[in-house]
């Protein structure tokens, strides 16, 4: 009884290894986390205006389909504020920054810089392998 009980608990803890490493995505950047978390922060401070996330995705989606990048990066930045788990409104983001087009180098190299890391937090929080794949090729 005693064998059978310890042959349990080690098949249980080998389990509960096991979907622990699977949890773990496979591509793993710390600057790219950083800067996640950096633009996150960035996002919060703006300006607070109230919206619904439901009205806020509509919005998106008509921005998106329109091709205007500024409105798109302005409605998923709320977005983002307000669901922070949320990985489509991360990748629209990314999505929002790679299409603007800035005047001056730095505003160029910010928006570089924040599609990647908006397009990293998409891959974090993808629920799927074919999300972290859509993820994973906005960031390239």
């Amino acid at each position: 009884m005693r064998r059978f009980s310890r042959s349990l608990l080690a098949a249980a803890a080998l389990l509960a290894g096991i979907s622990t490493a699977q949890a773990e995505k496979a591509f793993v950047r710390e600057a790219l986390g950083s800067d996640a978390v950096r633009l996150e922060g960035t996002l919060a401070k703006r300006p607070a205006r109230p919206g619904d996330p439901a009205q806020l995705k509509k919005e998106a989606e008509a921005a998106f389909a329109a091709k205007n990048f500024q409105a798109l990066e302005e409605t998923t930045g709320r977005l983002v504020v307000l669901a922070p788990r949320d990985w489509t409104a991360w990748l629209r983001l990314s999505i929002a920054y790679s299409g603007l087009q800035p005047a001056d180098w730095q505003a160029k190299y910010n928006a570089r810089r924040d599609a990647h890391a908006s397009a990293y937090q998409a891959y974090r929080l993808a629920p799927g392998p074919r999300e972290e794949a859509t993820a994973l090729t906005q960031l390239a």
